[in-house]
């Protein structure tokens, strides 16, 4: 089953601001279980790998 859970558009979206998308969505829903992503930078940042713990 695929959902949109969260949409975030700008020119640029920032390891930072990817985080803060992840947060709000897992205080409303909980997190789910995988994400599908492609290898953008926002998504292989050392910032978002520290806060993956999370």
């Amino acid at each position: 089953n695929r959902q949109v859970l969260a949409i975030e558009t700008d020119t640029s979206l920032p390891a930072a601001r990817l985080i803060r998308v992840l947060d709000q969505l897992k205080e409303s829903r909980g997190l789910p279980k995988s994400i599908r992503m492609d290898n953008g930078p926002e998504f292989i940042s050392k910032k978002l790998k520290r806060n993956d713990s999370r």
